[in-house]
């Protein structure tokens, strides 16, 4: 019985037929950091028919996030989710404008 061989072409063009939101440069990047990562063929043929049957799933979903060397496509950390939080809210608070008062006026 031969073993099952790397096929990672297929894989590809499976992820990409089988999900047309995904782009074509996460795809391979996900697979070429999953093979540098030392990801087994059949760790690889796993992982992406899961991600791939997930409707959230995405292609950097491949590699666990244990294992990643950067973070996901479409990560945002905590600290920048804060950051755009914070943004988002001055925006809609609007510019701040101050009177001067006795206290803050330096002319």
């Amino acid at each position: 019985m031969t073993a099952a061989r790397r096929a990672l072409p297929e894989l590809h063009a499976l992820a990409q037929a089988s999900r047309e939101d995904w782009r074509a440069d996460d795809i391979t990047a996900a697979l070429a950091e999953s093979t540098a990562l030392g990801m087994t063929w059949q760790e690889q043929l796993r992982e992406m028919t899961l991600t791939i049957l997930d409707p959230r799933g995405r292609p950097s979903d491949l590699v666990p996030p244990h294992r990643r060397r950067t973070p996901p496509t479409g990560y945002d950390s905590a600290a920048v989710q804060h950051a755009k939080a914070l943004a988002l809210a001055a925006r809609e608070r609007g510019p701040r404008t101050t009177t001067p008062t006795k206290d803050n006026d330096h002319a």
